[in-house]
């Protein structure tokens, strides 16, 4: 099957395709943001006789499906990818999509309109092919995962539900069935302001803020080097940003502290919350004032929902009858991993009860960067292996 997948990928055409996506921006700011590229990918399957459509989620933003095979029955195959990227931040020429030493720049190439159009091509190629399908194979490309997963979310409250799904992050095409659960957490120290030359009937906030650190390091920092996961590893937290005061000889009467924290499968999301609410309590006492925790608005989902982790693991057979043996099939490493980056793999994991894999071309590592790249060989491994994952789901 190998070999004859080979002969069907368009090199050039997908590369088109690629350019053509990076081209449409995507990011926040955007007027319907993903709507755009959305059209354009339901006419790609349109034109193919593949059935597409979009929904529309909030805000003039829309999700797109597509789905070829039998009318009900079967085993369920979801291709899925996400539409929207960050902003273009300080490239040069974000959205044209320049081709250079076998490489495809732009925002958005690698993280993840590269992948997407790989499922696209890889759904194309098969039907070429005429691979036998017992069950259907769908796509989605879906908005705001680099926010509050909203097309996550309407994906799962539309359906169907599938048997099985990749979510085609940059990895390299190494197959991640693990990543952590993340949440952004904000905190607000309040003090007392007076003049610098009378501290003593003030209250620091910027010293709380410092004092709440240092406990978090203690109590929960070195916990999380205690307690591993076989493949993770720690889970982490991170300081991001800090804010306080006014200036130098001004008792500062409020501090903003923002961290990120991620956590481990089999970790509830409710403990780690009343980690850090444990030593805000402790130090409200201590100076007699107020500190309050809040989800960050970036990070705030819909009622009912977090950012939990992804948990399919090294056991699933899908995984090991389908994903490792169209790795094997190329020759690539089929050893499992987990992706360093949360993915909505952990919203159609935690709440459509859906085993996924975490697997597509590229390096995360330059993702959201300035110098964001996919190069041709690995789009051209990306089609190989979601053909490869739908002809070997079929028959697996």
């Amino acid at each position: 099957m190998l070999n004859a997948i080979k002969e069907k990928i368009d090199v050039p055409r997908a590369v088109e395709l690629v350019r053509d996506m990076v081209k449409i921006p995507t990011h926040p700011g955007v007027i319907g943001q993903e709507t755009k590229l959305a059209e354009y990918i339901k006419g790609y399957f349109n034109e193919l006789g593949i059935h597409a459509e979009t929904n529309h989620i909030c805000d003039g933003r829309e999700n797109v499906t597509a789905k070829m095979g039998p009318a009900g029955g079967g085993k369920r195959l979801l291709l899925c990818g996400h539409l929207d990227t960050v902003p273009p931040y300080g490239m040069p020429s974000p959205f044209e999509a320049e081709v250079r030493d076998g490489k495809i720049y732009g925002r958005g190439a690698v993280d993840m309109k590269g992948p997407i159009a790989c499922m696209m091509e890889a759904m194309r190629i098969t039907s070429l092919l005429g691979v036998p399908l017992n069950g259907d194979v769908m796509f989605a490309g879906i908005i705001d995962e680099e926010t509050r997963s909203l097309g996550a979310i309407d994906l799962l409250k539309r359906g169907p539900a599938a048997d099985f799904a990749i979510v085609g992050e940059p990895t390299k095409l190494k197959p991640c069935v693990y990543h952590m659960g993340v949440e952004w957490l904000e905190f607000k120290f309040f003090g007392k302001s007076v003049h610098g030359g009378n501290q003593k009937d003030g209250i620091n906030a910027i010293n709380i803020a410092t004092k709440f650190m240092n406990m978090a390091d203690a109590r929960i920092n070195s916990r999380l080097m205690e307690k591993t996961h076989p493949i993770i590893g720690c889970g982490t937290m991170n300081y991001g940003a800090i804010r306080g005061g006014t200036q130098p000889s001004t008792v500062p009467a409020e501090c903003i502290l923002q961290l990120d924290r991620r956590w481990l499968p089999g970790e509830s999301y409710d403990d780690v919350l009343a980690e850090f609410q444990a030593i805000a309590d402790i130090l409200k006492k201590e100076y007699n004032t107020e500190i309050t925790m809040s989800v960050m608005n970036d990070s705030f989902m819909k009622e009912g929902f977090i950012h939990p982790p992804l948990a399919t693991g090294t056991e699933d057979q899908t995984v090991r009858k389908v994903l490792q043996k169209s790795l094997a099939e190329m020759g690539a490493d089929s050893g499992l991993t987990y992706f360093p980056a949360w993915t909505d793999a952990g919203i159609l994991y935690e709440y459509g009860k859906i085993p996924c894999a975490v697997i597509g071309p590229g390096d995360l590592k330059c993702a959201h960067t300035d110098d964001e790249y996919i190069s041709i060989e690995d789009i051209a491994g990306g089609i190989a292996l979601y053909a490869l994952v739908i002809a070997n789901f079929q028959t697996g």
